[in-house]
């Protein structure tokens, strides 16, 4: 019962634009004005919405005015038919290429061409209290958006207007006997300029609820096709708005089914590239699998890019056909603006039936990682000698094999050009093999950088991403001064502080995908205060890089001394570098 229940609700839900575009036809068909443009009005509708409410925040107003782009646009058609005589088919045509045109250009110039989504907050749901809470029926007709009850209201009011009153009669016979209705005193070309505006405004209105009520976000070709679906609605309601109900929830049940039936028969595959430069094109490759018989005229893909080391959320969009037992292929760039590990998630995918009319959401949540890569900055680095950063390592690698004979980092079968003295006798004995051990490599660990990703306050992206750089930079400086180290950060999923052990650049790079997801949020403990606390601090020499700008009053017992660099934006826009003395 629950998907049955569904189902219904989504065919109200998507009933209510095609039943504005319905009566929005019905009244100018009422008044002798055959106008086949609501592909277009709804078009420019959708668009004026979508921008109104992204721009004020209000749906109501988004709705609006969109229904006053339909009005303006739709009085082209007017003049053009009435005053000049002129062709409807014609003129409603221009305006289905025209509106739709003017729509996507109007887009492009404000948002850009860019593949980022722009979303708004679609209108909340309002509930009857008592009869929403009605099994079946509470939920499908007493808690929806007020658009669907002011909807049918004016379904309701069309079918008293022209049926039971004296200036719907009239209006109807403007569109029956115009030369009988003008004799009677009726001003024919009043009415069907009055015709235009209804139509013109309840065609932008049915576009301006799939962009603020409906979805959330504007598309290219959004309407889909529900203008010319519209007019088939009227012959097929016999131009009664009661039957023009009817036949709307019936196309928009048609609908869903459809997309459900082809949603099941499809699945997704999200890869990305390894690594980016700031400022470059990242591309985002979305594969779709069509298992199924029946095509889909477009499925939409929606990819969500989080930066973990700055807290951006960014989306993306791609549209991509799918045919019936084909594959599909799609590539939507991304332009990251700050360094960091992105995490690439394809949230959803959703599929339109066979004739693009509606779409059907199928959740999805395949991640892929990727990397913007820092930039390094100059570092002048000095380190004194009053405590020698080649300590005495405890800790061996655990990638590379080195020659201290008191750890055995892996054993394996006798190469020739093996050392003799590494032959493990009693292991080689029992085996009936020569075997060797593999000596470990002491780690130098004398040297401990933390990235202290806590904060007082909130900090902004671009001070994220300077301290991020700024652990980097001194990293790859430490490396190219031939001084091995362990990076330390908070791990935002253990609560835990993680480190790393770094000897050279290769190992550095490894470490990357951890520094650049370390996101700093407001916390009173520091890393620093937390590694003394679970593990203490036995180093040589212990540089802190943090967002505060005092540092933190911390004595060690085992006296390491406590380097800490403040840093800032200011030294990422500057470039100016780091000094740090150790």
């Amino acid at each position: 019962m629950d998907w049955i229940s569904s189902l219904l609700l989504a065919t109200v839900r998507l009933a209510i634009p095609l039943l504005l575009i319905s009566l929005a036809e019905l009244y100018g068909q009422r008044a002798g004005m055959v106008n086949i443009g609501l592909e277009g009005l709804a078009a420019i509708g959708a668009l004026v919405g979508f921008l109104t409410c992204y721009i004020t925040g209000s749906n109501w107003i988004g709705l609006l005015c969109g229904a006053l782009a339909g009005l303006v646009v739709n009085m082209i058609y007017a003049f053009s038919t009435v005053t000049l005589c002129a062709d409807h088919t014609v003129y409603g045509m221009a305006i289905n290429i025209f509106a739709p045109a003017l729509a996507s250009f109007i887009y492009r110039i404000y948002f850009g061409t860019g593949s980022d989504l722009k979303q708004i907050t679609t209108m909340a749901s309002i509930g009857i209290p008592g009869l929403k809470d009605i099994p079946v029926i509470g939920p499908l007709l007493f808690d929806q958006s007020p658009m669907v009850y002011l909807t049918i209201l004016l379904v309701v009011f069309t079918s008293v207007f022209f049926n039971r009153t004296r200036a719907g009669l009239s209006y109807k016979s403007v569109g029956e006997h115009p030369q009988a209705a003008a004799t009677l005193g009726i001003n024919v070309i009043g009415v069907k300029y009055l015709a235009c505006m209804i139509c013109g405004a309840l065609a932008g209105m049915g576009g301006a609820y799939l962009t603020t009520c409906y979805s959330s976000t504007y598309t290219d070709g959004i309407v889909a096709g529900r203008g010319f679906i519209a007019l088939a609605a009227v012959i097929f309601g016999r131009w009664s708005a009661g039957g023009i109900l009817l036949a709307s929830a019936l196309c928009a049940a048609a609908e869903i089914a459809a997309a459900c039936a082809l949603r099941k028969r499809l699945t997704a595959q999200l890869s990305a590239a390894v690594s980016c430069r700031k400022g470059e094109e990242l591309p985002v490759t979305v594969t779709v699998a069509n298992s199924g018989l029946l095509s889909c005229l477009r499925v939409q893909a929606d990819v969500q890019c989080r930066n973990l080391l700055t807290g951006e959320v960014t989306h993306a969009a791609a549209c991509l056909p799918a045919a019936g037992h084909a594959k599909a292929q799609t590539v939507c760039t991304l332009r990251p603006r700050h360094c960091g590990k992105l995490e690439l998630t394809l949230t959803a995918l959703r599929v339109y039936d066979m004739f693009g009319l509606v779409g059907a959401k199928k959740p999805v949540g395949l991640t892929a990682p990727s990397l913007v890569l820092p930039d390094v900055w100059p570092v002048e680095l000095t380190v004194s000698e009053r405590r020698s950063p080649d300590m005495d390592s405890s800790e061996y690698s655990m990638y590379h094999p080195g020659n201290d004979p008191s750890e055995t980092f892996a054993l394996r079968e006798y190469l020739p050009g093996d050392r003799i003295k590494n032959i493990h006798w009693k292991l080689s004995e029992k085996t009936d093999h020569l075997m060797v051990r593999q000596l470990g490599l002491p780690v130098n660990n004398s040297i401990l950088l933390v990235l202290d990703n806590t904060a007082d306050t909130a900090p902004s992206p671009e001070e994220r991403e300077a301290l991020g750089e700024a652990v980097v930079s001194v990293s790859a400086a430490l490396c190219e001064a031939g001084l091995s180290h362990q990076a330390a950060w908070l791990d935002r999923e253990t609560m835990e502080p993680r480190l790393c052990a770094i000897g050279d650049t290769e190992e550095l790079t490894q470490a990357l995908s951890g520094l650049l997801s370390a996101e700093t949020e407001p916390d009173t403990r520091t890393v620093t205060r937390r590694l003394a606390e679970t593990q203490g601090l036995d180093y040589a020499h212990a540089a802190v890089l943090s967002l505060r700008s005092e540092p933190e009053d911390l004595t060690t017992a085992s006296g390491t001394p406590v380097t800490h660099v403040a840093v800032s934006a200011a030294m990422l826009r500057s470039k100016e570098g780091i000094y740090l003395a150790l």
